[in-house]
């Protein structure tokens, strides 16, 4: 059953601060942002990139430098995308906090 938006009424000035007594107030909590270096460094925490730089240590040791630099570019445009998801990701959180806390008005 959808619902009429237009019909839909705020709540009063007093309504709200009786609300705040009840239920506090209407805040987000949220991680504190990572900045660039920490989100390089934690992609490369990562079980999987890990493994993956041993394999590149392995090839680069035993002489195999066509595989070896094969596989760090690889990593690397890897790494390179995942911080430019997290990095989107936040500004997308961060604005989404600012539309959320944008204030509406009943009377």
């Amino acid at each position: 059953m959808p619902v009429d938006i237009a019909k839909i009424k705020g709540l009063t000035s007093t309504q709200v601060l009786v609300s705040r007594k009840q239920h506090g107030e209407n805040l987000l909590s949220y991680k504190k942002e990572n900045s660039f270096l920490k989100i390089f460094i934690g992609i490369f925490k990562e079980p999987m990139a890990i493994l993956l730089l041993v394999a590149i240590a392995i090839y680069l040791a035993s002489g195999d430098f066509t595989n070896g630099i094969f596989l760090a570019l690889a990593v690397f445009a890897i790494s390179a995308i995942s911080l430019y998801q997290d990095l989107e990701e936040q500004e997308c959180t961060r604005k989404v906090e600012i539309i959320l806390s944008a204030e509406l008005q009943g009377d």
